[in-house]
């Protein structure tokens, strides 16, 4: 779900115009991937647990280096 939207939001926005909802999606993926690699770079052991984020990361403009 993309941060910001509510349940309801992104049921009506899947109806209303999906390709909104996605490129929000991915921009949300991309903010999130940014706070891991963040915290990579501080020291942490960072992962992702095989949900495909560091490809949806990509596809929203963001190389993943996880």
């Amino acid at each position: 779900m993309p941060s910001g939207y509510s349940l309801e939001q992104v049921v009506a926005q899947r109806e209303k115009d999906i390709d909104v909802l996605m490129d929000a999606s991915r921009r949300s993926i991309v903010r999130h991937v940014t706070a891991m690699l963040g915290f990579m770079d501080r020291g942490a052991v960072v992962f992702d647990n095989g949900n495909l984020i560091r490809t949806h990361a990509h596809q929203g403009g963001r190389c993943a280096r996880l």
